[in-house]
């Protein structure tokens, strides 16, 4: 039988094929002539056995390692293979909340949300060589205003979203929105912009939102991300964590572009609490710009203002100079505007109204004539005989007025600010008691200074209420009679801020009351939740409402008949005092300090123009515009 899987099967067939005996055939002939087959050794000697098992092991060898990979990729990393694969498909995006609302006193809105449309950027999805990259921003920047090429500070392993490009017409919005569908990684967004309508006028009471530093990730919760935005001072700073809301979170599929296929599961983000202030949005502009024109008109960069309801320790208005744009910050606004506010020395960001603290001056008078009263130091019927000055050992401390005020009272001591009445009420001479420094101190703190207010916002000061312990370990001196001299008027090192005269003055018009200022009125939840926030008494002192009266109808005086006899013009009867605080290398400060109506206060004012030089001159004319505004319109 024929094997047929022999290749040679024929050759070992040829022999009984039966050619040989046709007629004429001899196969004698052909003897010799064929080629000699070749010997089995030398056939042996081609093919070596020990070659043919090197190669079978060699075989051997490389399949199993090749199948030992296989086996494991498949098995020990097809798990971390398959996570990879699907993460790159399965993203997980945060949902920014719509940020609270902050609204004035009568309901009209000063911080608001506005849609920002933006190019946005995921790094990882987009292209992976630097030319390609260069490519990208090249044609975006034909587009939008970018820095074309300029890729060098990306993170292109990240893929927390980084914005390229804001404020985009609709135009560019609709051509970038064409040329993303094919561009990896970028996106057009429309993203929540704070804008604040009172520009520079409420900056310093709202503050401002600016992007997190990596220091604020490590302190902050994890709704937290890189190139999120925060509030940086004012009520933005202070009610951040109900401002802000709480954020979403969606898981979507993307495609090989980074495109958004299909949602798998979201959590819809929860809105901020919406805010209402105490602050009156019109009196806060007729302040500020008083303020301003006082300013130039004197030519001054620097001042504070403060308007309290006397009665419940509400802010009504603030301002400070110099001042600025918070909407530059939330913008990411011209950098050169920017760098010039930070660089600027006069330090627009600093909020002088609380957070600054100077010598009071005369302002200060009313209060340590309460505190002589209430002592028995002085009655209605004490006099002091004004000639100019007093001696104190060998220094002379002098009156404002050269010869002196004559005979005076606590009614001519506060309306014209006679120093030698406060001189030796609180400091006494050989032949006459005055407070002294401890009780000047006791009754200085009594009315809120050397401590906060309270009020809920960042930075506040202290001040400072100079006593013999702090002049030795910081002077390095002795307290001397002078020292109490110039303390009983405001000089010295006593430090006060805006805030602390204000709160002091409201206890000596509204029976004694201490109240925590306040600048809330009602929060209103995303669910409608409302909350209404309650004044705060701190404390209330125990003093005698006659010497309160007195007190008062000697700062009614200084408008009658005094140094601010120019706000007699003002359509409602109003009271105060003046002041002019020396300033240690520089000019006096000028102060205001007053309120009305006269017998039912509803309006206090605190005016600082710092180096100023007067208070009737450069003080009294923003009190005078805002309290006939305030008169007409709100009374």
């Amino acid at each position: 039988m024929i094997n047929k899987r022999d290749p040679f099967s024929i050759k070992i067939a040829g022999g009984d094929i039966a050619d040989r005996d046709l007629p004429g055939f001899s196969d004698r002939r052909y003897e010799g002539t064929g080629i000699p087959a070749p010997e089995v050794s030398s056939l042996q000697r081609a093919i070596h056995p020990l070659f043919t098992k090197l190669v079978i092991a060699l075989l051997v060898i490389v399949g199993a390692v090749l199948l030992g990979r296989l086996l494991w990729l498949q098995v020990a990393q097809g798990q971390q293979y398959r996570q990879v694969a699907e993460g790159n498909r399965i993203r997980l995006e945060v949902i920014p909340a719509q940020r609270g609302l902050i609204f004035d006193s009568h309901g009209l809105p000063v911080a608001v949300n506005t849609p920002n449309l933006a190019l946005v950027l995921v790094p990882a999805d987009a292209s992976t060589t630097s030319a390609e990259r260069k490519m990208l921003f090249d044609e975006v920047a034909k587009i939008a205003d970018i820095a074309a090429g300029d890729v060098s500070s990306i993170d292109w392993h990240s893929y927390v979203p980084i914005t390229l490009a804001e404020h985009l017409s609709q135009d560019q919005a609709v051509r970038l929105v064409t040329l993303s569908s094919r561009l990896a990684g970028m996106s057009v967004k429309i993203l929540p912009e704070r804008k604040y309508i009172l520009g520079d006028a409420a900056a310093h009471l709202l503050g401002y939102m600016g992007e997190v530093s990596p220091d604020d990730l490590k302190l902050l919760s994890l709704d937290y991300q890189y190139h999120d935005y925060k509030g940086i001072a004012g009520v933005e700073d202070t009610w951040e964590s109900v401002l802000r809301g709480q954020t979403g979170k969606r898981e979507v599929e993307v495609n090989n572009l980074g495109k958004p296929q299909q949602v798998y599961a979201s959590v819809d983000p929860v809105a901020g609490t919406n805010i209402t202030l105490t602050v009156d949005s019109e009196l806060q502009n007729i302040l500020v710009a008083a303020v301003k024109r006082t300013l130039v008109a004197n030519h001054k960069t620097k001042g504070a203002a403060v308007a309290l309801d006397p009665q419940t320790g509400a802010i009504l208005a603030l301002a400070s100079f110099p001042t600025f744009d918070p909407n530059l910050f939330s913008t990411g606004g011209d950098q050169a505007e920017l760098a010039a506010i930070l660089a600027n020395t006069n330090q627009p960001l600093f909020n002088r109204v609380y957070a600054g603290t100077y010598p009071p001056g005369s302002t200060i008078k009313p209060i340590i004539g309460m505190a002589a009263l209430e002592e028995g130091i002085i009655t209605t019927n004490t006099t002091v005989n004004s000639v100019g000055g007093v001696w104190a050992g060998n220094r002379w401390f002098a009156d404002w007025k050269a010869g002196g005020h004559g005979l005076t009272n606590i009614y001519k001591a506060i309306a014209e600010s006679v120093n030698s009445f406060f001189y030796i009420v609180g400091g006494g001479t050989e032949n006459r008691a005055g407070l002294g420094q401890e009780l000047l101190a006791y009754w200085l703190r009594r009315f809120g200074f050397g401590q906060v207010t309270g009020v809920n916002l960042s930075g506040e000061a202290e001040g400072l209420v100079p006593t013999p312990e702090w002049k030795l370990d910081n002077i390095k001196e002795r307290w001397f009679l002078g020292d109490t001299y110039n303390l009983s008027i405001g000089q010295g090192n006593l430090l006060v801020s805006p805030l602390q005269l204000a709160s002091a003055y409201a206890a000596l018009i509204n029976g004694g009351n201490i109240w925590q200022p306040h600048y809330v009125k009602v929060l209103i939840s995303a669910t409608g939740d409302t909350q209404v926030y309650e004044p705060r008494l701190l404390k209330s002192l125990p003093v005698d409402r006659t010497n309160l009266e007195i007190i008062s109808r000697a700062m009614r005086e200084t408008v009658l008949t005094g140094s601010a006899r120019s706000l007699g013009s003002v359509p409602a009867a109003v009271a105060g005092k003046t002041g002019t605080a020396q300033a240690p290398g520089g000019e006096p400060h000028a102060w205001f300090a007053g309120y009305l109506p006269f017998d039912s206060p509803r309006l206090l004012m605190v005016v600082l123009i710092e180096n100023g030089v007067e208070g009737s001159v450069a003080a009294v004319p923003v009190a005078r515009e805002v309290f006939t505004w305030f008169a007409q319109n709100r009374l």
